[in-house]
């Protein structure tokens, strides 16, 4: 059995963002730094279907491998991710448990959720804790439902917080219908984990599916509901008293309609959530939406603050299938969109909190051009990371693979657009200071480069230049009000997959170096 934990250099694309903690200004982009795969793994493994980080530990949860189930650890070290441990219920596992369909880590404590297994009925589910001992990972304990049913599918959805994990079991039923849905919660007490609370629908009717999603910070958890009202959805926000749990408040659409799937996907960082509508038809149908809500602390109330839609947004692209949130930032999938006449390739948009508002920034793509990608399905995001569920082509097969990309800023950001032979190529550079002149560069070769004739721009390039004719020159060129300059290039007949690299850097910051990221982009 092996694994891959693979380095990456360079951009196939620049993803303008901007990071929690960064100043004004500033302009970040993702890098891919490392591609989690299970090299033994086929598609239908489900590889990525479930993400938790925890500090320098990731979680990759895999449901299908074999009908078995597998959770994978990887742990940052040496500047890298490296595969650290594999989980599994050998010699006790089941066939169909689908461990590994929801997981949570916290500090030394693995929590993996197998929703189909048969531990009292037929597809009850059950929970696995893990702990390490500094050297290895070991199976602790397994936690159920007290009042576990066929079917309940126990341990569907996970979140787990120090002494305290909250688990989903959206297929629970009772006299009010099938699938009505709950969600339980436990807590450690120093030396086992017990049963605390369980939630349940405030008016609660068949295939409302309460606990599809669960999220938790502080004393607060949110509970995603995506079914009830013909599909409208709900979320259910419960509170700790320091004595009980008790219902705060249902977070609802402000324009909600039917089938929009409301809370089939929740984040909870403090008094922000947000929540996913992948089935909105803003954009046409099921295109996708997702709500930021805040917490007032004055009314003690949930508060909706903002509705997110993907700029271009088409029918079926599911956006609010998956959403993240890190300090002012959140991340969104939408796994069905469709690009390059390749149906549901799928992307992530990144959106930032500014001066009160919610800036969109351009889409992150796979670097995989290929039908059911389905990149962006599950996600998650940290204030150095976003872990991104992809899928790769090898030679004989197709895997499912998590991205990881890593943040990183300067204080411009250059953008390529429509790099292909004969056409005119669109470049944009952002994060300028209004009315200072600029200058692009792009070469065939990386290493760094001092031009000498643009000594007042202070800038090191990153790439290697075989002659002067492979300069753009732009100095005659201004950022606009914005910070931000656009214009276009012929691309040259070259030849197909010629790999060009660019870099932008501005005039007048000496002593100080102003260069943006190095661009990699190929000839199409």
């Amino acid at each position: 059995m092996r694994f891959s934990t693979l380095n990456a250099t360079g951009l196939t694309t620049a993803v303008l963002l901007s990071v929690t903690g960064t100043t004004h200004g500033q302009v970040c982009f993702p890098s891919k730094e490392a591609q989690l795969s299970f090299l033994e793994g086929i598609m239908i493994d489900e590889f990525g279907r479930s993400l938790a980080v925890s500090a320098d530990v990731a979680v990759v949860g895999s449901p299908f491998p074999r009908s078995l189930g597998k959770a994978f650890i990887y742990r940052y070290v040496d500047s890298r991710w490296s595969h650290e441990a594999y989980l599994s219920l050998f010699p006790n596992q089941q066939q169909g448990d689908r461990f590994g369909s929801a997981v949570g880590v916290f500090g030394d404590t693995v929590v993996v959720g197998a929703a189909s297994r048969d531990e009292v009925g037929s597809d009850t589910g059950a929970v696995f804790v893990f702990g390490f001992d500094g050297v290895r990972w070991s199976e602790e304990s397994m936690l159920s439902a007290s009042d576990a049913h066929e079917g309940d599918h126990f341990g569907e959805a996970i979140f787990l917080s120090d002494q305290v994990m909250v688990i989903g079991a959206a297929d629970y039923e009772d006299d009010r219908g099938i699938r009505t849905g709950a969600a339980y919660v436990f807590r450690f007490d120093g030396s086992s984990w017990h049963e605390e609370a369980k939630f349940l629908p405030l008016d609660g009717v068949e295939n409302e599916q309460f606990g599809v999603s669960v999220a938790m910070s502080g004393p607060t958890i949110l509970v995603g509901a995506p079914a009830p009202d013909l599909g409208r959805g709900s979320v259910s926000a419960f509170e700790w008293d320091g004595v009980n749990w008790k219902r705060k408040a249902d977070l609802l659409a402000s324009d909600g309609s039917m089938f929009d799937e409301f809370g089939q996907a929740v984040a909870l960082e403090g008094e922000r959530a947000i929540v996913g509508a992948a089935g909105d038809d803003d954009r046409d149908s099921a295109s996708g939406s997702a709500y930021i809500f805040r917490y007032d602390d004055l009314s003690e109330e949930w508060i909706q603050d903002a509705k997110l839609r993907a700029d271009d947004g088409a029918i079926g692209d599911r956006f609010g299938a998956a959403v993240a949130i890190a300090g002012s930032d959140v991340l969104v999938g939408a796994p069905a969109v469709d690009e390059f006449w390749v149906d549901d390739i799928g992307a992530a948009y990144l959106f930032s909190q500014r001066d009160g508002d919610w800036e969109q920034h351009p889409k992150i793509r796979s670097t995989y051009r290929h039908e059911g990608v389905g990149f962006g399905s599950t996600l998650l995001l940290t204030e150095s990371y976003a872990f991104i569920k992809s899928a790769a082509w090898g030679e004989h097969r197709q895997m499912s693979i998590v991205d990881v990309m890593k943040f990183d800023c300067s204080c411009l950001g250059t953008r390529v657009e429509n790099f292909r032979r004969g056409e005119m190529a669109r470049i944009s550079v952002v994060g300028g200071t209004p009315g200072a002149s600029a200058i692009t560069v792009y070469g065939i070769h990386l290493g760094e480069t001092n031009l000498d004739h643009y000594a007042n721009y202070c800038a090191t390039f990153g790439i290697g230049f075989v002659s002067r004719k492979r300069i753009v020159g732009s100095t005659n060129r201004r950022f606009d009000q914005n910070g931000e300059m656009h214009f276009r290039v012929k691309v040259p007949d070259g030849p197909h997959s010629r790999q060009v690299f660019f870099q932008s850097a501005q005039e007048g910051t000496c002593p100080e170096q102003c260069v943006s990221n190095v661009v990699d982009v190929r000839i199409r």
